[in-house]
C-alpha cells in the first residue's frame, strides 16, 4: 500500500453505494446493478446497498435512481485503510466480501 490515503482508498473501492429512499422497494437492470442489501427503515423509507458494474460512476446511479425512486441520502462506499489492510492480507474476494457485509 503506496501512496496518499485517498488514492489508496480509490484504488482499492468496490463501486459500491448506499441509498436511502423512500418508496417501495426496486430493482435495477441486473446487467448494470448487482443488489447487495435492501432494508426498511423509518417513516417509509428504504436504505439499498448496490454495486455498480465497471464504467458506472456515481453520477450514473443518481440518475437511475431519480427515475424510480425519491433519493433521500446518496453516499460511495470506501474501503478503510483496516478493509484494504485485512484485504490485502487474505485476499482480494475476502476484501469484496467483507465490504458487502459491513453495508
Amino acid at each position: 500500500m503506496e501512496g496518499p490515503k485517498k488514492q489508496v482508498k480509490d484504488q482499492y473501492k468496490s463501486n459500491t453505494f448506499i441509498v436511502e429512499h423512500r418508496g417501495n422497494q426496486f430493482t435495477f437492470p441486473v446487467d448494470r446493478y448487482e443488489l447487495i442489501n435492501q432494508k426498511p427503515m423509518e417513516d417509509g423509507l428504504f436504505s439499498t446497498t448496490l454495486k455498480a458494474k465497471n464504467g458506472i460512476n456515481g453520477n450514473q446511479v443518481i440518475r437511475d435512481l431519480i427515475d424510480i425512486t425519491e433519493v433521500h441520502s446518496f453516499q460511495e462506499k470506501l474501503p478503510t485503510m483496516s478493509d484494504i489492510f485485512i484485504g490485502l492480507v487474505k485476499g482480494d474476494e475476502v476484501l469484496k466480501k467483507h465490504l458487502q457485509e459491513q453495508a
